[in-house]
């Protein structure tokens, strides 16, 4: 099975989600095969679920502090992408089944290639009680709670994923950790200090960064969840077909 591999590099994140959706319309048309890209976000920008409220955040202060807000164009919760490798999966084939089914492999995909790189990871066992969940100010931040089948280290959450299908199409992509700068989105959203100080905590306790585990080159990390890809699913990767990145912002 041949599949499109492309590395984006650094974009504004209204680049990055908008070329998402493109790969993903191309891809249920027919006019590309499956997807699987790495990227990451020039300025930091905060990405929030699509269904999630932009009065959750402050965006005076992200204009001041050059920090972009775009919408996903999945789900979830909001994501302060900073000190990160993001990847993006969109695919009408090999991988197949329910949205649990598809998240669980995709997540074993990506964690035989952490552990290439001897990073301890495993999928989360358990989903949590997102509907308690939400009722609280500390579940804006999507790095608060782990979903079934994410990825954590010693029982930390190091990649948040969200998924979402379109008619020919599914579109899954996430945040997989290298440093701690994600956890200053408390700074930016619009809590009172008392709520700021426990999402700290929350994420303090909860997540963890590959920074934390041992240090890697990001070229290497890259290569071997590519390798991982190839074996897991038996996928042959080119280079991307003609006009599959081509976007105008």
């Amino acid at each position: 099975m041949v599949w499109n591999f492309i590395d984006t590099g650094l974009h504004t994140g209204k680049f990055n989600m908008l070329l998402d959706e493109s790969i993903a319309e191309k891809v249920a048309n027919g006019s590309a095969s499956s997807v699987l890209r790495f990227f990451q976000w020039q300025p930091y920008c905060i990405s929030l679920g699509k269904n999630q409220k932009i009065v959750e955040i402050n965006t005076k202060k992200c204009k001041e502090q050059g920090v972009d807000v775009v919408y996903r164009p999945t789900g979830g919760r909001a994501i302060l992408h900073a000190e990160e490798l993001t990847y993006s999966v969109v695919f009408n084939e090999v991988i197949s089944g329910s949205i649990e089914e598809t998240y669980r492999q995709i997540s074993e995909a990506l964690v035989q290639g952490l552990r290439k790189l001897e990073i301890p990871a495993e999928v989360a066992p358990v989903q949590a009680d997102f509907r308690a969940l939400y009722k609280q100010a500390s579940s804006a931040a999507c790095f608060s709670s782990s979903a079934k089948y994410e990825i954590q280290v010693q029982g930390k959450k190091l990649v948040g994923s969200a998924q979402r299908r379109f008619a020919g199409s599914v579109l899954q992509h996430g945040s997989i950790l290298i440093g701690s700068y994600h956890r200053q989105l408390t700074e930016f959203l619009n809590l009172n200090e008392t709520e700021k100080e426990t999402m700290s905590r929350i994420l303090q306790d909860k997540t963890i960064e590959i920074e934390q585990i041992r240090k890697i080159d990001l070229n290497e990390l890259k290569l071997q969840l590519k390798l991982a890809f190839e074996e897991r699913f038996g996928i042959t990767f080119r280079e991307p077909e003609e006009d599959l990145i081509s976007l105008t912002v």
